[in-house]
Formats: C-alpha cells, structure tokens, sequence
C-alpha cells in the first residue's frame, strides 16, 4: 500500500474501481511532508540529534478502509 493517497486519489478523480486488498483493515501512520521536513531540519541543526536515529510519524494508525472512505468524500 505504498503511496496510496497519490494513487487512490487519481483513481477517484479518474472515476475508476479502487482495488483494497484482504479486509482493508490493515494501517499505516501517515504523515504530512511538512512534518518530516520540520524533523529532518530539527535534526540537521540540533548536535544533540548527531549519530540518532529517530522514527518520525504521527502516532495515529488509518486503515486502508479509512482512507479510501475519505479521499472519496473529499473528492
């Protein structure tokens, strides 16, 4: 399900079928660009980041289900 949003979406606006695999219960942690970048410059700047590793997300699991019910609505 990697990159779902891009592609679900076109689809949506393309008015084709959307194929969700098993139950659509399964989740990922999406999250939004600006957040990632703000992390990445975050740890760019802050010596105390040097030699971390560090898990950016938002901490909130959404079903593939979910997603699809949204972006339709949206769209």
């Amino acid at each position: 399900y990697t990159g779902i949003l891009s592609i679900f979406s076109t689809l949506i606006r393309q008015g084709k079928t959307i194929n969700v695999f098993e139950d659509g219960l399964e989740s990922r942690d999406f999250v939004y660009v600006d957040d990632v970048v703000r992390a990445t410059q975050r740890a760019a700047l802050d010596q105390r980041a040097d030699n971390k590793i560090f898990n950016v997300g938002s901490g909130v699991a959404t079903t593939v289900s979910t997603v699809v019910q949204e972006l339709m609505r949206a769209f």
